[in-house]
């Protein structure tokens, strides 16, 4: 699969963008080192789901995004037995909760209805700066206050 990804952005010639394969659980990259991380179908097999999102944010530069494309909940034990997964799918409310553990702002989440499966992708953002950040808190404590 990454030299498939890799042929295709050489192909779109996006010579900015890159492939790389690493523990999700350790990055072998510095604090704030990308501008944009994708997670694509692997929390699924993760022993700490909010252990990999939380390394993700940390290597992300301020005002960077992270996407996460996996599945909805589903009931099909079938996935265990016969590929493995350790997870059968994620709720919007558990993905969220990583997000704001790890220092995340979630976006909105992007739902593809699917028969047997759905598969969601949902996006967060590091703060621009802390500014940014001390805002936001002030925002979601407003929000909650009502």
């Amino acid at each position: 699969m990454l030299g498939l990804a890799r042929a295709n952005l050489q192909k779109a010639d996006l010579r900015n963008c890159q492939v790389r394969q690493g523990d999700m659980y350790q990055l072998p990259f510095s604090d704030e080192s990308f501008d944009g991380i994708v997670i694509h179908q692997v929390l699924h097999y993760s022993e700490d789901p909010a252990d990999a999102i939380a390394e993700a944010g940390r290597a992300l530069r301020p005002g960077g995004k992270l996407v996460v494309v996996d599945f909805a909940p589903h009931g099909l034990e079938t996935l265990r037995d016969d590929h493995a997964h350790r997870r059968l799918g994620f709720s919007d409310a558990e993905v969220a909760a990583w997000f704001e553990s790890a220092g995340l702002t979630a976006g909105k989440t992007v739902t593809l209805d699917g028969d047997p499966l759905t598969v969601c992708l949902w996006s967060a953002t590091r703060a621009a700066n802390e500014d940014a950040a001390a805002d936001n808190t002030d925002k979601i404590l407003k929000e909650e206050r009502g």
